[in-house]
């Protein structure tokens, strides 16, 4: 969303925020080295800032409804803690977690500075926030709505600050109930592509079976940009509806569209391993586009089990289209959980076409330097075929491993 500007929006949407509250004057509560404040409501919402505010870097918070099925927002999430802090936050914020613990609740914090938000995070029910030394103001009673508006104040905004539009866009998806996700689908069709394609991630991360309903629009519609779409196919893979899942097999194994199906098996590796290695099978029995036999190999690549690699290994020596089998074969090379040399060396000393057997070798040169040389070193001394060793040769050269120069030196030392 870098595109995403903002403008000063603090009266505007402070004033929708807080409309529905009633809020007990003084009443203070202590928390960690600092407090929270329940903010008394003066006669405009100027005034309430004026009165609270009179300091940069105020923070604010306050507190709705959670959508369902979306773990616990924080900051930290390990086995012994769930907590964020106001001065020491990481960016690596976990919006989303589908675990056991649902928050039923979504706390929004957010700071000012010259009248205008500058920080934004959310936390769930249970993340711990520590506020160091910091007042900040709990406002109590806030709906759906007019937090909703709030937000999307801040998204529609006039500034720089990528972060909050972000962030308040996470929010704004993690509301319960209609009226966030009315938003989020009118944000999926905004003329800017950031936010376009962020909404349409948070319809599958967020929104559950309301959000599989959205995508299914935007992933069938024809007339869509393909980038657009596939933005849709990698949301459906995060999704939580039972069916989304099964939409993208269907894709995967007859869409007609190209894009599309070599999205659909990719993410379906990446996502749903389970039920990827039937499609990979059916997709390299099947099609005849040459293109999306070679992506699904690299959607198989990404699987990394035991059955995938099997499936792999056999393509890398068995496979009737050569491009398939190339193509299997460098990303043998590319899986560091297993040791591919035994099955390159013996390709490269094969009867296989000249293309595959080049293959071979520069697949082992990509190996780890303790393979990769020793390898090399071994087709330039027992390979029967000339240009073999010479393709040898050659990747040797180009390897930063001493061990690989020094066999070189010796080489052609010994040649004198």
């Amino acid at each position: 969303m870098s595109n995403l500007k903002y403008q000063s929006i603090i009266t505007v949407s402070l004033t929708l925020l807080l409309l529905l509250i009633t809020l007990p004057a003084h009443a203070t509560s202590k928390v960690m080295n600092g407090e929270q404040k329940l903010i008394e409501f003066h006669q405009s919402i100027a005034k309430t800032i004026d009165a609270v505010a009179t300091n940069n870097g105020q923070w604010f918070s306050y507190q709705v409804a959670m959508e369902p099925n979306n773990g616990m927002p924080c900051c930290l999430i390990s086995d012994t803690e769930s907590s964020c802090s106001l001065d020491n936050r990481v960016n690596s914020q976990s919006y989303s977690m589908r675990q056991s613990d649902n928050s039923k609740r979504l706390n929004i914090y957010f700071k000012i500075n010259d009248g205008t938000p500058s920080d934004l995070f959310l936390a769930g029910k249970n993340c711990n926030v520590k506020v160091g030394g910091n007042t900040v103001y709990k406002i109590d009673n806030v709906a759906q709505k007019p937090s909703i508006s709030f937000l999307n104040e801040l998204i529609e905004g006039d500034t720089q600050n990528t972060q909050i539009s972000y962030s308040a866009l996470a929010a704004i998806a993690l509301h319960q109930g209609s009226d966030a996700h009315t938003v989020l689908e009118s944000f999926a069709n905004s003329e800017t592509k950031e936010l376009k394609h962020d909404s349409i991630f948070w319809l599958g991360q967020a929104r559950n079976n309301a959000g599989y309903e959205s995508l299914l629009t935007i992933v069938d519609d024809d007339t869509k940009d393909n980038k657009v779409r596939g933005q849709a196919v990698f949301a459906l893979s995060v999704n939580s509806h039972e069916n989304a899942s099964k939409k993208l097999v269907q894709l995967a194994k007859h869409s007609a569209n190209e894009a599309i199906q070599t999205k659909s098996v990719f993410w379906l590796a990446q996502n749903h391993k389970s039920k990827a290695i039937n499609v990979i099978d059916y997709i390299l029995l099947n099609s005849d586009n040459n293109a999306v036999r070679k992506k699904t190999v690299l959607a198989l690549a990404q699987i990394r089990s035991k059955v995938s690699w099997q499936r792999l290994v056999g393509l890398a020596q068995t496979a009737a289209d050569i491009e398939v089998q190339r193509e299997a074969i460098f990303w043998l090379s590319q899986n560091e959980d297993e040791n591919p040399r035994s099955i390159l060396v013996a390709l490269a000393k094969s009867k296989s076409p000249a293309s595959v057997k080049k293959k071979a070798v520069f697949a082992l040169s990509q190996l780890k330097p303790s393979q990769s040389t020793p390898a090399l070193s071994e087709l330039i001394e027992t390979a029967t075929e000339a240009s073999i060793k010479k393709e040898a040769f050659f990747w040797l050269g180009q390897s930063d491993d001493p061990k690989a120069l020094d066999y070189l030196e010796r080489v052609l030392t010994s040649n004198r």
